[in-house]
């Protein structure tokens, strides 16, 4: 049975410019990408206190073997200290974090963001800022207010929005606080 989203129908409806290129091939999605997203279960095991990342790294161990020069955002939710080490694992600096924040169906947050963050250091600061405005330039909203930050900070924020009402508060310190102004 086909997933109805009502709000994506609108949105192409209106924007017919789109072009429908979407495939289950990883290789052949991925070989031209300028950017992959990679938003991929990561259950967490409160009994190992562990998240699953297993189908990231799956993901970009196959953007690696067939694009190696796209940049790589992973969307998931990630423990902190995820985005560093998978960059220094897999020896690229083109992953970075763009955290989720679902309040509602992930088709109106993504039309209707509270606020985009995406973490960068100078390596990627240039690409981290392209993507921020291709998420600002594919959403309904405007004036959506985007942050910047390191990996570490990004996904502090995330994990904290994920269990506190307050998230916007320290998204706002983390942003204003000059250590955390990576690009």
């Amino acid at each position: 049975k086909p997933i109805v989203l009502h709000l994506i129908d609108q949105y192409f409806c209106v924007n017919v410019h789109i072009i429908d290129l979407s495939t289950l091939d990883g290789e052949e999605a991925y070989k031209n990408a300028d950017f992959v997203v990679i938003a991929t279960p990561t259950n967490y095991d409160s009994k190992k206190n562990f998240f699953d990342c297993s189908a990231v790294e799956t993901v970009i161990e196959l953007v690696l073997k067939v694009n190696p020069d796209a940049t790589m955002i992973i969307k998931s939710t990630i423990p902190i200290g995820y985005t560093a080490s998978v960059r220094e694992k897999y020896n690229t600096k083109n992953i970075i974090f763009s955290p989720e924040f679902l309040a509602n169906k992930s088709t109106d947050d993504n039309l209707y963001p509270s606020r985009i963050i995406v973490s960068c250091d100078k390596d990627s600061a240039e690409k981290a800022h392209t993507f921020a405005a291709l998420l600002q330039q594919g959403a309904i909203k405007e004036n959506i207010d985007t942050l910047f930050m390191g990996f570490t900070e990004a996904e502090v924020v995330k994990l904290f929005a994920n269990t506190s009402d307050h998230s916007w508060l320290l998204q706002k310190s983390l942003s204003y606080y000059p250590r955390f102004q990576y690009c």
